[in-house]
């Protein structure tokens, strides 16, 4: 089965604002580029696959947000989330 997330960039994004960070500084932190994170906080990472799951879930770890409130719906044989 394909892996489907359905998530809420905007949730990071707001948290990310209200937290004084710039998307440079999450990029950075999380070894990823301004672009990916930018695409993940406009709902619109659809080419990198596997990799915007690892970097959602990081992503709303370093600002400290329950990752169910991100993630709306998760399905995949390879449960990461989790």
């Amino acid at each position: 089965m394909p892996t489907t997330l359905i998530y809420d960039g905007n949730i990071l994004k707001q948290a990310r604002i209200a937290q004084n960070k710039s998307i440079g500084d999450i990029a950075y932190t999380l070894c990823s580029s301004s672009h990916q994170i930018s695409d993940i906080e406009f709902n619109s990472a659809t080419s990198y696959g596997f990799l915007r799951q690892i970097v959602i879930k990081r992503y709303a770890e370093l600002l400290h947000i329950d990752l169910n409130t991100v993630v709306t719906q998760f399905e995949s044989d390879l449960d990461i989330i989790n």
